[in-house]
């Protein structure tokens, strides 16, 4: 599989002191990647320097271009960020939102060419919102908002997605439904980065983790031997029981 995203030695200070300190690591195409770890381990922050809202130093890698050598379009078309939530307070619809991404896509130039249409459309139908498509965004509930988002950032074709937190606000149905999509994108060829607190969500959705503390990766390879590992206990300061977590599935023939 393919290094959707190569990050070396990366490095973020925010006030005087380093939140993430030399973290290395690989997304590739494919497979979803689970950033874990405990609050205040940096998680966020890392997240938001790979989408370049924050500043860094380091070296990250876009299927194989530098970030630092690609225009703010060029980036925009390879890398998409979807935030936990959106401060968006004005009654747009939802393919106004959607819309949002090409003008990322483009640099703040409206176009509403017939590609751009076309990509709005395809975001819209892949992030299972066509029956959103003509709603007022901020009368959503919470579940149908994330799944708008998430198509804006479908909007602008990057092929890498940044998720920050994406089930915090959901009930588990709602998120159940996000999880499924993701693995949908997954298997489409996308190369999907979430930040993620419940690890057991992790060990059901992701296939690679990588584990924070202190702004330093402590764990990372496959998602199930990370979660195993007798370190994570630690880490956490709880005690892993085996099978002792509620399970809930979507069901089997369930309307689309």
């Amino acid at each position: 599989m393919d290094d959707a995203l190569r990050v070396s030695n990366l490095r973020v200070v925010r006030g005087a002191r380093p939140v993430v300190d030399d973290v290395t690591f690989t997304a590739r195409a494919g497979r979803i990647l689970g950033v874990l770890g405990p609050n205040g381990a940096g998680k966020s922050t890392l997240v938001k320097a790979i989408a370049g809202i924050l500043p860094y130093d380091g070296d990250i890698d876009l299927e194989g271009l530098s970030a630092a050598q690609l225009d703010r379009a060029e980036r925009a078309r390879r890398i998409a960020y979807v935030p936990q939530q959106s401060e968006l307070r004005s009654p747009l619809s939802v393919r106004e939102v959607v819309a949002q991404g090409r003008y990322a896509h483009h640099v703040g130039r409206i176009r509403g060419t017939d590609g751009d249409r076309s990509a709005i459309e395809r975001a819209i139908h892949l992030a299972e919102a066509a029956s959103l498509a003509d709603r007022p965004f901020t009368a959503l509930s919470q579940g149908e908002r994330q799944r708008v988002l998430l198509a804006r950032a479908l909007a602008t074709e990057a092929r890498l997605l940044l998720l920050d937190e994406p089930t915090a606000a959901l009930d588990v149905g709602h998120a159940l439904r996000l999880y499924r999509l993701l693995r949908t994108l997954a298997k489409a060829g996308y190369a999907i980065l979430a930040v993620l607190h419940p690890l057991e969500e992790a060990l059901d959705w992701t296939d690679d983790a990588i584990v924070l503390e202190r702004g330093r990766i402590v764990l990372s390879g496959a998602t199930r031997e990370v979660i195993r590992a007798g370190s994570l206990e630690r880490i956490y300061g709880v005690h892993l029981v085996p099978n002792g977590a509620l399970g809930f599935r979507l069901p089997q023939e369930e309307p689309s």
